[in-house]
């Protein structure tokens, strides 16, 4: 957490500021009845390769949100019909 209380005892950020998580870009795709969740961002990617994983697991998932990061889950691309 960024900031701290001034001597007068106001706090010296806003919640704005505290609201702002990191972000890393998803994709989850089904396969054979699991979901699997792929990394697509650089930052994501690093997460997986510190577990020598090429998809993140849901403990994994946890620990990165406990880091203050934000899931984000790009759509998925429909192939040409």
């Amino acid at each position: 957490m960024t900031g701290g209380y001034k001597k007068d005892g106001t706090h010296t950020t806003n919640q704005q500021e505290e609201m702002k998580m990191e972000q890393i870009t998803v994709n989850v795709r089904n396969v054979y009845g699991r979901q699997l969740v792929y990394p697509v961002c650089e930052r994501a990617k690093a997460f997986a390769r510190i577990k020598h994983k090429k998809t993140l697991t849901d403990e994994m998932i946890k620990e990165i949100k406990f880091l203050g990061y934000e899931l984000v889950v790009m759509p998925e691309k429909l192939g040409e019909i």
